[in-house]
């Protein structure tokens, strides 16, 4: 078995249906980490009986409930390993991920952190990967991470002595705290994030009324700190289009809420925040904002219905994850040549 020097840190709040398949991703590795730490949010399912059937395997801790950055920070207290990764307990890995971020890692070593892609989970395939497609890296800069959120947290590879550098998350944030955190990093180290999709992400239902609004209210506390500390280095252009792309992206959770009067209120100030177009790799359309903003004013006036999503696969199909297993254990999995 090949050991990577990594400590994964894995926040857990009642996590028990999908925990276990969370953890099998990690042990799946090709290169297995060599710490890997579970923190109980004080769960009240069956999440602490998940995580210890897999025995000496895991560390496991039990805290009150205080939320996930809480729990991270508990973890990043136990994390010996020169590298952390973050992994929520609703997410996977591809077995490959951990391999080729160090391989990744060997041929730049100048990055403090590396990201990866990220597909939908669960899928009935998983992606291919390709080389040397694989091995490609995208750096990622401040200038981008305080426009949007670039990097999914269970993507992350960072190295401990950063983490050092930079301090815990911010648990007083309730939702963009990992946008926080990779704004803190991009300030000492350079980052990156690879051009192939090795993490799956759930997107867990939950209270997206509450998820807007706290999400809000934590972005609005970034920018602002920004703000009092001087950051923007006199260019005032990039943080008209910060404000802007906050509005924007508020009022697309506000509309997935229902909310459809405040989605258009905040898609009109982030027009009149920065007019300009965003660039391509910013939206998934041209004249995004204006076709939104138009889509919710039918919907507020009731004239166009709410989005009607295809129905996701359920946790319970687990035909690419046995996949996934079987094809790591023969090792028959798409290789790319060694870095």
């Amino acid at each position: 078995m090949n050991l990577a020097p990594v400590s994964v840190v894995i926040p857990a709040y009642n996590s028990a249906r999908t925990l276990g398949e969370t953890l099998e991703s990690i042990l799946s590795q090709t290169f297995v980490p060599r710490q890997i730490i579970v923190i109980d949010d004080g769960s009240k399912d069956a999440t602490g009986e998940v995580a210890q059937s897999f025995g000496g395997q895991i560390t496991y801790r039990l805290q009150e409930n205080a939320g996930p950055s809480a729990a991270r920070n508990h973890g990043l207290r136990l994390a010996a390993e020169p590298w952390i990764a973050f992994l929520d307990a609703d997410d996977v890995w591809h077995p490959r991920k951990i391999e080729l971020q160090m391989r990744c890692l060997e041929a730049h070593p100048e990055l403090g952190l590396l990201a990866t892609d990220n597909f939908d989970w669960p899928v009935s395939r998983f992606p291919e990967i390709a080389a040397p497609a694989a091995m490609t890296m995208t750096p990622v800069t401040w200038e981008q991470l305080v426009i949007r959120t670039l990097i999914l947290t269970s993507t992350v590879m960072v190295k401990r002595e950063v983490m050092q550098k930079v301090g815990e998350f911010d648990a007083s944030l309730c939702g963009p705290e990992d946008r926080d955190m990779f704004l803190r990093i991009a300030k000492i180290t350079p980052m990156g994030m690879m051009n192939t999709a090795l993490t799956g992400y759930r997107d867990t239902a939950g209270s997206l009324t509450k998820q807007a609004s706290q999400c809000e209210a934590g972005m609005r506390r970034i920018l602002s700190r920004i703000d009092a500390a001087g950051e923007w280095k006199n260019r005032p252009a990039l943080r008209n289009k910060a404000y802007s792309f906050m509005h924007y992206r508020c009022a697309t959770a506000q509309a997935r809420a229902g909310n459809h009067a405040g989605a258009v209120w905040r898609g009109i100030k982030s027009l009149l925040r920065y007019p300009l177009p965003y660039k391509k790799d910013e939206v998934r359309m041209a004249f995004d904002r204006p076709k939104r903003l138009a889509v919710n004013v039918l919907r507020l006036l009731k004239i166009k219905g709410p989005d009607t999503a295809p129905p996701a696969l359920q946790a319970s199909d687990r035909s690419a994850f046995d996949q996934w297993k079987q094809t790591a254990a023969q090792g028959s999995q798409t290789q790319v040549a060694p870095a």
